[in-house]
């Protein structure tokens, strides 16, 4: 005889519903010289960075916290060493700046 499944949490699909994706803009710019692109992503219920994760490929970044989820698919590849990122309170967003990488042709 099975056991009775363990009933799920209403709290679990209420979390889940409240996700939200920010809205974001990519711009071209510069850092240290070089070209770079800038993510700059609006997150009105966020306070100070440390209340974000995020995680960078050279093709895409993910951005997490609080409410919020957001996948970004990069127009040009980056290099991941150089990535900054700066939350500016007043304007409550978040500005990540990648220096652009474009690979060479071998001859």
């Amino acid at each position: 005889k099975e056991a009775p499944a363990a009933p799920v949490s209403d709290d679990l699909f209420k979390f889940v519903g409240q996700l939200e994706e920010p809205t974001y803009r990519i711009e071209d710019t510069a850092a240290k010289g070089a070209e770079a692109l800038a993510v700059i992503v609006q997150l009105p219920k966020i306070e100070r960075m440390s209340q974000l994760h995020l995680d960078v490929l050279e093709d895409s970044l993910q951005v997490r916290g609080g409410s919020y989820r957001l996948k970004v698919a990069l127009p040009k590849k980056i290099d991941v060493n150089g990535v900054s990122a700066k939350f500016i309170t007043k304007k409550k967003e978040l500005k990540i700046v990648a220096p652009i990488v474009y690979e060479t042709v071998k001859k």
